[in-house]
């Protein structure tokens, strides 16, 4: 195997994201041509609203684990673009303003359960 040089490698990832971006899913191209039920935009909130809710999770345990101030102030941008920093200023704030415009429980939105749904049914 062969190791590609770094401007190779950096053409051979975009390439793979030319043909492969999220954008590029049917499911992505329905929601936005407007061709999902209610049930499947709330389904799709749903499972977005757990991704992004995890990410600042992520992102302090990576800033418990660098070295200096610099890196770990890089990374707590990251955690406050999520969580915000009043409470309900951050990305996931907004998330949830979907989710409740989508008729879904709050309550359930951001429960455990929630993780899970496949296990419920």
């Amino acid at each position: 195997m062969t190791l590609l040089s770094p401007k190779d490698f950096e053409a051979r990832l975009r390439a793979i994201g030319a043909e492969r971006y999220h954008n590029l899913h049917p499911f992505h191209r329905a929601l936005h041509d407007g061709k999902l039920n209610k049930g499947q935009v709330q389904a799709w909130a749903l499972n977005r609203y757990i991704y992004q809710s995890r990410i600042p999770i992520k992102d302090a345990i990576i800033v418990s684990r660098l070295p200096t101030p610099a890196l770990r102030a890089t990374w707590r941008v990251r955690i406050e673009d999520h969580d915000g920093t009043d409470g309900g200023d951050g990305g996931i704030a907004r998330w949830l303003k979907l989710t409740d415009g989508l008729g879904l429980d709050r309550a359930m939105v951001t429960s455990e359960r929630a993780a899970f749904p496949a296990t419920i049914f």
